[in-house]
């Protein structure tokens, strides 16, 4: 029984989710991103993280998306929090990992692997990733409210549902 778990596949990885709401670069209040819905785990790509897409705020991630498979896309670094260090056991993701054309982009199994992965997390949550964009980002509870007229029609009709206002 032992052996059995030893073959499972997995990997080591930088998790995190994507936030509820944001506000966008045109001011627009979003609920989580075009891809995926708020909340939703995702697996950053991180290891070689360039300075290109660190330069313009985003990076690559796997996730579940909104048509309920998984995909690989660039995301902005605004709409990730709770970034944290874990191993990934999930077929579909682990495969994707290992399969994909870039496999060494991803962390796997070794001891140096695990060691990046974890100074990876702490790097982003502590803000030191050099060129980092998160780091001069406010926490999701200290975004402003956008102006009344800038809020989607959606956001005004589940404000009526649920607050009766």
């Amino acid at each position: 029984m032992d052996n059995k778990a030893n073959n499972k596949k997995w990997c080591f990885c930088v998790a995190g989710n994507i936030v509820k709401t944001r506000i966008d670069e045109n001011g627009t209040l979003r609920y989580g991103t075009s891809a995926f819905t708020g909340g939703t785990k995702v697996y950053l790509q991180g290891r070689f993280w360039s300075d290109y897409y660190k330069n313009k705020g985003e990076i690559s991630v796997i996730g579940l998306s909104r048509g309920k498979r998984y995909e690989w896309l660039k995301v902005p670094v605004t709409a990730i929090e709770n970034v944290r260090f874990q191993r990934v056991f999930n077929p579909k993701v682990v495969d994707m990992m290992e399969y994909y054309e870039f496999e060494s982009a991803w962390w796997h199994r070794t001891a140096n692997d695990r060691r990046e992965a974890k100074a990876f997390a702490e790097a982003w949550n502590n803000g030191t990733l050099i060129g980092n964009p998160v780091e001069n980002i406010e926490k999701k509870d200290a975004v402003p409210e956008p102006e009344p007229e800038k809020r989607s029609s959606i956001h005004n009709f589940f404000k009526r549902l649920f607050c009766g206002k």
